[in-house]
C-alpha cells in the first residue's frame, strides 16, 4: 500500500507500507492464528521471544481475537491456540525437559495488573530494568507454571479473563532438546 500525502511547500511524500496479510470480518480465528502466532511456535522453541499485542479501541474486538471463548473449538482465541501449540510440540518428545513458566498481565491506562493474582490482592507491579542483555522485566509479577505437557489445558495456561483489556501474556519456555 502506497499512500502520499502533501507536506509542507506542495511538497508530496510517499509512504510505502508492506501487509503480509489481512484479514476480514469473514476471517476466522483459526485463519488469524494461521496468519499471525502459528509460524511463531518453532521460533519460540527454539529460544526466540514472540509478542502478541491487540490494541485498539474499546470493543473492535481484541479481547475476542485474543481470548476468544471457551464454549467452542472454533472460536478459540489466539492466547489458548499458541498455548496448546507449544504444550502441544513440547509433548511429542523432541525435547529432554521443559518448563513453561506463564504470565498474565494487563497494561491499562499505563498501570499494570498481575492478572493471576486473586481479585482484591494484586500486587503494585514496577517496569525495571534488568541490566546488561537480560532487557526489562515486572517486578511482583506472578508465574504459573507448567512441567508436564501431558496435564495439560487451556485453562491452565490462560488462567484468568478479563474483559476489554489490553492483555500481554508471558510465555517463556527453558530446556533442551534431544540430540543437542
Amino acid at each position: 500500500v502506497v499512500v502520499t500525502r502533501k507536506a509542507q511547500g506542495g511538497r508530496q511524500s510517499k509512504m510505502t507500507f508492506k501487509f503480509d496479510e489481512v484479514l476480514s470480518s469473514f476471517s476466522t480465528q483459526e485463519d488469524a492464528f494461521s496468519a499471525t502466532l502459528q509460524p511463531l511456535i518453532p521460533q519460540v522453541l527454539a529460544g526466540y521471544e514472540a509478542t502478541a499485542f491487540a490494541y485498539g479501541q474499546t470493543g473492535t474486538g481484541k479481547t475476542y481475537t485474543m481470548e476468544g471463548s471457551t464454549t467452542s473449538e472454533d472460536v478459540r482465541g489466539l492466547m489458548p491456540r499458541a498455548a496448546a501449540a507449544v504444550l502441544d510440540a513440547l509433548s511429542r518428545g523432541k525435547y529432554t525437559d521443559h518448563h513453561v513458566a506463564v504470565s498474565y498481565l494487563e497494561i491499562y491506562n499505563e498501570e499494570l495488573t498481575d492478572l493471576l493474582a486473586p481479585m482484591g490482592n494484586q500486587p503494585k507491579l514496577d517496569l525495571l530494568e534488568a541490566g546488561g542483555s537480560r532487557g526489562v522485566f515486572v517486578s511482583g509479577c506472578r508465574s504459573a507454571c507448567r512441567r508436564d505437557a501431558d496435564q495439560r489445558s487451556e485453562q491452565q495456561v490462560a488462567l484468568h479473563l478479563h474483559d476489554e483489556s489490553h492483555l500481554p501474556v508471558l510465555m517463556r519456555r527453558r530446556g533442551a532438546r534431544d540430540g543437542r
